[in-house]
């Protein structure tokens, strides 16, 4: 099996961007885990620009993944909100983009 990712907007010039990578790393290691399937790479299509991207699920990959979930497990688990992000533009998209800017 090989999960693909479809995305829009601009490709990167040479492979994914970060976000991209790590989106589908962990779709791989969730579908390892559940369905026990043989999995190692995935493809990140560009729609856009008709381009696609091989991601490899490696040892840096998986252990990129398991150091980000638990980052996010320790913010959940502190039930406190992270400090606001420099880039406001990442937002634009957040439904509450507007109050969380506003305070």
């Amino acid at each position: 099996m090989v999960p693909v990712e479809l995305k829009t907007g601009k490709a990167p010039e040479t492979g994914v961007w970060e976000g991209h990578k790590v989106q589908l790393g962990a779709y791989m290691m969730l579908l390892l885990e559940k369905n026990e399937i043989k999995i190692k790479e995935g493809i990140v299509r560009y729609l856009d620009y008709g381009v696609e991207r091989q991601i490899i699920l490696d040892p840096f990959l998986k252990k990129e993944i398991s150091e980000l979930t638990q980052k996010v497990r320790e913010l959940l688990s502190q039930k406190i909100l992270p400090p606001k992000i420099l880039e406001k533009n990442k937002c634009t998209a957040y439904q509450l983009y507007e109050q969380c800017y506003n305070t």
